[in-house]
C-alpha cells in the first residue's frame, strides 16, 4: 500500500535511533528505504474470548505461546512484531535494500527471547512482495477477505504472512 512522502519524513524525524523495529536506509544522505514495525504484547485469553474474527496467528488452531506444552493453562500473553510498512524507492529496488531492512527486523526479533513471531499483511495482488517474504522465510498463514476498507483497493483481500522466531535454534535459509 502506498504511503505519502510526509509519512516517511515524519518517520525519520520522530523515531529514536535506538528503536530496534524501525530502520531507515540512506544513500548519499537521501532516504531510499524504510521499515517500520512495532512490538505487540497480546493478552491471548482476552483475544480468544473476544469473539472477533481471528486474523492474528495467536489464535490459529495449534498455535502455542512459547513455553506452553499444550497441557494445562497457556501463558496469558504473547509477544510478537507487526511489520506495518516496508518500502524502497523504485530506483533502489532489487539492490538488496529491502532485504537488509527486513534482516534488521528479524535479527532484532530473534535477539529478544520473548518474541515468538513476526507478522504482516500483503495485498493478494502484490506478487513481488509475496515472493519476497517467502524468500525470506515467512510462511503464508492465511488469506483474509475484505481486509482493506479503502474502496479503491481491489480486491480488498490480503495474505497474512508469519515468520516464527527460532532464537538461534535453527535459522531459515533464503530460497
Amino acid at each position: 500500500m502506498p504511503y505519502s512522502d510526509k509519512f516517511y519524513a515524519d518517520l525519520a524525524a520522530r523515531w529514536p535511533n535506538d528503536n530496534p523495529f524501525v530502520q531507515l536506509a540512506y544513500h548519499n544522505d537521501v532516504l531510499v528505504g524504510a521499515i517500520c514495525a512495532r512490538e505487540e504484547v497480546v493478552d491471548v485469553a482476552a483475544q480468544e474470548a473476544s469473539g472477533l474474527p481471528h486474523i492474528y496467528p495467536d489464535v490459529t488452531p495449534g498455535f502455542r505461546v512459547p513455553g506452553d506444552s499444550g497441557k494445562g493453562k497457556s501463558k496469558k500473553s504473547a509477544h510478537r512484531v507487526y511489520i506495518m510498512t516496508l518500502s524502497v524507492l523504485a530506483p533502489y529496488r532489487r539492490r538488496g535494500v529491502a532485504s537488509g531492512l527486513l534482516k534488521h527486523i528479524v535479527a532484532a526479533a530473534e535477539a529478544n527471547p520473548q518474541i515468538d513471531h513476526i507478522y504482516l499483511h500483503v495485498h493478494t495482488e502484490n506478487a513481488e512482495a509475496i515472493a519476497f517474504y517467502l524468500k525470506h522465510g515467512f510462511k503464508l498463514e492465511r488469506t483474509i477477505e475484505n481486509y482493506y476498507r479503502n474502496p479503491n483497493v481491489k480486491p480488498p483481500h490480503c495474505h497474512l504472512f508469519v515468520y516464527r522466531c527460532s532464537h538461534g535454534k535453527s535459522k531459515p535459509t533464503e530460497k
